[in-house]
C-alpha cells in the first residue's frame, strides 16, 4: 500500500481540510513495520486494543504508561521494525511470549 508521504503529497490540499491532519493526529499501521500488521498483530490484540485506546485518548491517568506498538503518529513516530527471529539460535521453536502489558483498569 502507499504511505502516508505518498498519499499526502497526492491529496494534501483535500487532507489539510481535516482536523486530525491540522492537529497532526493521524496514525497508521506501521508501528512495527511494513507487513508486521497482516502478519503479527492477531498474537497481540490486546496490545492492538491498548493501542487503539491510546489514539482515542482513553487511557487510564493513574495507571502505567502503554507505549503504542501498533499505531504510530504519521507526524511524530518513526516507522517501526520487527525484532529479526534467530531460527539458527532456536528461537524458533521456543513458545511466543508477548510484550509485557501491565493491565489499565
Amino acid at each position: 500500500g502507499a504511505s502516508w508521504n505518498e498519499t499526502y503529497a497526492l491529496k494534501n490540499e483535500t487532507l489539510d481540510q481535516f482536523k486530525a491532519v491540522q492537529n497532526k493526529m493521524v496514525f497508521d499501521t506501521l508501528g512495527q513495520g511494513a507487513s508486521a500488521w497482516n502478519e503479527q498483530r492477531y498474537a497481540e490484540y490486546d496490545v492492538v486494543g491498548l493501542d487503539m485506546c491510546d489514539v482515542v485518548g482513553h487511557v487510564s491517568k493513574t495507571g502505567p504508561k502503554h507505549e503504542r506498538r501498533w499505531f504510530r503518529n504519521v507526524f511524530t513516530d518513526p516507522i517501526g521494525s520487527m525484532e529479526a527471529c534467530d531460527v539458527e539460535g532456536g528461537e524458533i521453536s521456543q513458545p511466543f511470549v508477548p510484550p509485557g502489558q501491565e493491565c489499565v483498569r
